[in-house]
């Protein structure tokens, strides 16, 4: 029975390892600040910065000031489907580097890459 609880427990602590090595938090918390805003304000825009701005406190979000979340939760809200901004973010915070976030031209590339996906 001791083997039994012991390999449930590696196997709960592997699982576990693997979401926070995988970001799966990060996506999970950007969209529970998306939604919670969506119900206060129901502007997709607004949303989104406030999410962004959740994950502001958040290692490698941290790296960007205030005026450059801001700018890319703008930006970003020409993307309408807010889990393909999540799952972004979610990359963003698994190669450790949000910097991107601050940079026109990946913003850019995001939004005319998803605007080709849906056309």
């Amino acid at each position: 029975m001791l083997s039994f609880i012991l390999t449930v427990l590696a196997f709960a602590a592997g699982v576990y390892l693997y979401l926070v090595l995988t970001c799966f938090f990060t996506e999970r918390a950007f969209m529970a600040g998306y939604h919670s805003e969506i119900l206060r304000t129901s502007s997709h825009a607004a949303a989104l910065q406030a999410a962004l701005r959740a994950l502001a406190r958040r290692a490698p979000f941290d790296a960007l000031s205030v005026a450059e979340i801001e700018h890319a939760g703008l930006v970003l809200a020409a993307v309408l489907n807010p889990r393909a901004v999540a799952r972004i973010v979610r990359l963003l915070a698994r190669g450790r580097d949000a910097r991107l976030l601050a940079n026109d031209d990946f913003l850019r590339g995001v939004v005319f890459t998803h605007g080709q996906l849906l056309g």
